[in-house]
């Protein structure tokens, strides 16, 4: 968290209002910030 944000973790709040925004900006913009793993291996496919 050193160099996301302020630097300290999010509430549950944070966390919810968060990801809400990112499914808006799915809808809206057809992208969002999340990071995709491979099911099998756990690989960072990309974010």
């Amino acid at each position: 968290m050193r160099y996301i944000g302020n630097g300290m973790p999010r509430d549950r709040g944070q966390a919810e209002d968060f990801v809400r925004a990112m499914m808006h900006h799915q809808v809206e913009r057809g992208w969002m910030r999340f990071a995709v793993e491979h099911a099998e291996t756990g690989t960072l496919l990309g974010f």
